[in-house]
């Protein structure tokens, strides 16, 4: 096989994944997540363990994202802007036991 219908073939492949991905999911729009986080939380919320107050077992960690709306957006790259959804990243801490959620603050 010649090398050009070699990349011809794997182009054109790559065009139909491309369109068969836009027909399943829709075309993809950016999303920014903002995260506030020092990296002293960063290291207790990671690489401590955390016992509930009222039943003495220890925490799972758990996030949930907050939306905040749609809008533009920087992009990472300069001078790129994109549309999406916007969301804010909030990480806590949840007992199995009695279901308790907890801060960083409320634990640590």
């Amino acid at each position: 096989m010649d090398m050009s219908v070699f990349w011809l073939v794997y182009i054109g492949i790559g065009i139909i994944l491309a369109i068969l991905f836009v027909i399943k999911y829709g075309y993809p729009t950016g999303t920014q997540t903002s995260v506030t986080f020092s990296f002293g939380e960063a290291k207790e919320y990671f690489f401590t363990k955390h016992y509930c107050k009222h039943c003495n077992t220890q925490l799972k960690r758990s996030s949930t994202k907050a939306f905040k709306g749609k809008g533009w957006s920087k992009s990472a790259v300069d001078g790129e802007f994109m549309f999406g959804e916007k969301y804010d990243m909030k990480f806590s801490l949840k007992c199995p036991n009695c279901n308790a959620n907890f801060n960083l603050n409320e634990v640590g």
